[in-house]
């Protein structure tokens, strides 16, 4: 739907006499990293973010937990994966993304934690860095910090 969306607007510019670019094309240039150069970078700083969406085919992408929500990205510019979680009550969180072994190179994960206050809520997103995985599957996975300083999984998407 969206790409045929996509697809009628360049045509309505064209048909005006204005020029455009594919968005497949415009994010591959923006890109500042390829392959595995991009493990550990984010998305944001790198232009992996132009075409994303969240993967709906392979399983699921969002989880809703009891203290927010945990939604898994794809960016085909770098072929990357990163995952953000939208905290709906203030604590101490954990974002993992993993990605699977894939040809030489081991499973690899990178955490990002933080602590969220009241005021933050609902503007404040935590996100992970990136992980390349153009055939691989990632996982993300959050969890949250108990009073005693314990870490408790609040939820996982499938592995995607």
């Amino acid at each position: 739907m969206k790409r045929s969306l996509a697809r009628a607007a360049a045509v309505l510019i064209t048909a005006a006499g204005l020029t455009t670019v594919a968005p497949s094309s415009a994010g591959a240039a923006a890109a500042l990293c390829s392959g595995y150069s991009c493990d550990g970078t984010y998305s944001s700083k790198t232009g992996c973010y132009a075409g994303s969406y969240t993967p709906t085919r392979s399983g699921t992408a969002v989880v809703r937990t009891s203290r927010g929500t945990l939604r898994m990205f794809y960016g085909p510019a770098c072929k990357t994966n990163w995952a953000r979680f939208a905290p709906s009550r203030p604590g101490g969180y954990r974002v993992t993304i993993v990605r699977e072994p894939v040809d030489d190179y081991e499973e690899t994960g990178y955490v990002e934690e933080r602590a969220v206050s009241e005021d933050a809520i609902p503007a404040l997103r935590i996100r992970t860095p990136q992980v390349y995985a153009p055939v691989a599957e990632a996982l993300a996975c959050v969890e949250h910090q108990t009073a005693k300083g314990n870490w408790v999984r609040l939820g996982c998407t499938d592995w995607i």
